[in-house]
């Protein structure tokens, strides 16, 4: 999606029919900040990948989890 025109197209095309049909979106093997950014403008739901944390045990997810939190309060304070 990121270098492919015609890919970007396609999912664009896929979150426009999910929308049409009430369903939620979400982008798997999102890798890069450039392919967050243009998911989140074509108002993809959620998404998932290496651009947000590698695959993390359940103690390190839940410690991951916390920090991320507590980073977004501090953001939005």
């Amino acid at each position: 999606m990121g270098t492919d025109a015609r890919d970007a197209a396609i999912v664009r095309c896929t979150i426009d029919l999910a929308r049409s049909l009430g369903l939620r979106v979400v982008a798997e093997g999102v890798e890069s900040a450039e392919v967050r950014g243009r998911l989140t403008t074509l108002d993809c739901d959620q998404a998932q990948g290496y651009s947000f944390s590698r695959a993390l045990p359940q103690a390190d997810f839940a410690a991951w989890l916390t920090a991320r939190e507590l980073s977004e309060l501090a953001l939005s304070a």
